[in-house]
């Protein structure tokens, strides 16, 4: 597959998003929540959502480059995730972290490998 994120690797329906809420796997990285699930349709390719709330990203233009470095980590390591919807929210405020810091925990969680039981 390319290194492009495609419009067919996005989650776009609320209803595929609050299902992976509710039945997703976990993997925590400082304050990012990354929720993981085998996509029911079976695609074979992964599919990326991202939930980046105002209450802890101010700025839109900062939660327009956090989404920008969450795509580009997920572009990276799409190939380990292949088959498998996921999700990243934040879970607490991304100001008081270094973008090093931020990099590092996206890099970090997308590194892992998921669990093949989900």
């Amino acid at each position: 597959m390319s290194e492009r994120f495609l419009p067919k690797q996005r989650i776009r329906q609320p209803h595929e998003i609050a299902q992976i809420l509710k039945q997703g796997k976990r993997i925590s990285a400082g304050c990012f929540l990354f929720l993981y699930l085998k996509n029911q349709k079976n695609y074979s390719f992964s599919r990326l959502g991202m939930i980046i709330a105002k209450k802890y990203c101010k700025l839109a233009v900062a939660r327009n480059r956090l989404k920008r470095l969450i795509r580009e980590q997920f572009r990276h390591h799409a190939s380990k995730w292949t088959g498998f919807d996921v999700v990243v929210m934040l879970r607490s405020p991304v100001a008081e972290q270094s973008d090093e810091t931020q990099q590092l925990w996206l890099k970090k969680s997308f590194k892992s490998q998921p669990n093949l039981s989900a």
